[in-house]
């Protein structure tokens, strides 16, 4: 078969192949925003400290040991992680940290960052000698965005390109049988 009949073939049956891969993306775009749960991404910032007064600013002695104590604070909050959903940083430099706290229950997700929070500015200071730890920013809220477009265009290329294999095979199957009735016929 060349190239020239497979797309002829292809071609009539084209209509009939893009209106399944259309079916198939609409289908999964639908399934993806009716069946798949929210998902959200609370965060915070913090700032660690590593003396008390900064009437002068920060100098480098200052921004290393508060860097090194980012690093503690950080393992330690991953410890006292609860498990509600999944719980990143973002290291800001000079001591500097964002907290990200990400899952599907909405609630769930501001009542643990408030718990690390509260429990992290309790421990930490105590933990690590001179050191404090505030929250420089409120707990937010947002809903991360979903995969329903990218889901549907895959499932439309995926459709696409399975529905020219299958015209491909057909065509290929069709030509044998004409050539085995040709071979008969003689």
């Amino acid at each position: 078969m060349t190239y020239d009949e497979y797309f002829r073939i292809l071609g009539k049956r084209l209509p009939l192949i893009l209106l399944i891969s259309l079916f198939c993306a609409v289908l999964l775009f639908f399934s993806t925003v009716l069946i798949s749960p929210k998902q959200y991404e609370a965060e915070t910032l913090f700032s660690i400290r590593n003396r008390d007064i900064y009437e002068t600013g920060m100098t480098s002695a200052d921004i290393a040991a508060s860097e090194a104590l980012t690093d503690a604070v950080m393992a330690l909050m991953r410890g006292l992680h609860n498990g509600t959903g999944t719980l990143s940083f973002e290291k800001l430099g000079a001591g500097v940290f964002r907290v990200f706290l990400s899952g599907t229950n909405e609630e769930g997700l501001r009542t643990s960052l408030r718990e690390l929070s509260a429990l992290s500015e309790e421990r930490i200071p105590s933990l690590l000698q001179f050191a404090s730890l505030t929250q420089v920013q409120e707990i937010s809220l947002r809903v991360l965005p979903g995969k329903s477009l990218r889901n549907a265009a895959v499932g439309f290329v995926i459709s696409l390109a399975l529905g020219a294999v299958l015209v491909l095979l057909e065509a290929e199957k069709q030509r044998k049988k004409s050539k085995q009735k040709m071979t008969v016929n003689r």
